[in-house]
């Protein structure tokens, strides 16, 4: 990794948790400012994440294995997940989909400038 890489992975992690450290003494406007400057960075590092995970995979060839970094080393292990198929289950079986369906409220918060 060269140095200046190497850097500015150590001052943003450092950054991020010096932030964390404030978050407490912050007043709520400031803690909204904060959430809302970093989610920019939060979308940053998800496509930087799945960019070099999908790398791995090829690198690997689709197969469990390690690929070695420089101070780190990517491990790659494929299991068996089973999921519900909702949409074939609402399709077929509508009456027990309805059945099983619960609606509740959920929270959502934004951000956008004033």
């Amino acid at each position: 990794m060269n140095k200046a890489v190497r850097i500015d992975l150590a001052d943003a992690a450092d950054a991020i948790e010096h932030l964390l450290e404030l978050l407490p003494k912050m007043s709520t406007q400031d803690k909204v400012d904060t959430c809302a400057r970093l989610r920019g960075a939060a979308k940053s590092i998800d496509a930087i994440d799945k960019a070099v995970k999908d790398e791995i995979k090829a690198s690997l060839g689709n197969k469990d294995g390690t690929l070695l970094g420089r101070l780190y080393k990517a491990i790659l292990k494929y299991h068996t997940v089973t999921r519900l198929n909702q949409a074939t289950l609402k399709l077929e079986r509508p009456k027990i989909f309805e059945q099983y369906c619960d609606a509740k409220e959920e929270a959502r918060v934004t951000f956008e400038p004033r």
